[in-house]
């Protein structure tokens, strides 16, 4: 029982602490071309605590994150395979989190994730812009907190919405970038 009423008041503090807003900076106008060829794209996934239950493998997670920027792209028609237009480099950091993790009694239980990622928008070899983005909070609303708060964000389907988010994030960078011109 202890142990229950530990977890769940870490569970309120680590909340609090990441409930906080985050500003996008205005991007300034560059010229790029009409769409964007996609150059190299990585991901790194970290996490301070080998759960028991099996969540999705850094290579499902990229996979998943790639798929959902391209889809995104597709629909805003900013996606080209000419490589005459600007290509785009992406670096992504996802880091996975556990209710409790920053703890001496973590649990399998997920928390929201904590997302870097930075755009590098280039021109042949030549740097035109990047857009950078660092400690992206992903925030559920009402009923997942709730969830979150009760350690119930334990299955490998629970995780999907957070990775979805990041590739949305990633291009909407993408399309304000454009938007921008």
């Amino acid at each position: 029982m202890k142990k229950v009423v530990l977890t769940l008041g870490m569970t309120c503090l680590l909340l609090a602490g990441l409930s906080g807003c985050s500003s996008t900076p205005k991007q300034a106008a560059v010229q790029t071309t009409e769409k964007f060829n996609l150059g190299n794209i990585s991901l790194t996934v970290n996490q301070f605590v080998t759960p028991e239950i099996v969540y999705h493998s850094h290579d499902e997670i990229k996979d998943l994150v790639v798929a959902g920027i391209k889809s995104n792209l597709k629909q805003a028609d900013l996606i080209t395979t000419d490589t005459t237009m600007n290509s785009l480099d992406i670096v992504m950091i996802y880091n996975r989190r556990f209710v409790g993790d920053a703890t001496a009694i973590p649990s399998d239980s997920l928390a929201y994730p904590i997302y870097d990622y930075e755009i590098k928008v280039k021109d042949g070899d030549k740097l035109l812009t990047t857009i950078s983005r660092k400690n992206l909070v992903f925030n559920g609303g009402f009923a997942m907190n709730l969830k979150l708060m009760g350690g119930l964000l334990r299955d490998k389907s629970d995780e999907t919405v957070f990775i979805e988010a990041l590739s949305k994030t990633v291009a909407k960078s993408i399309q304000e970038l454009k938007e921008n011109n």
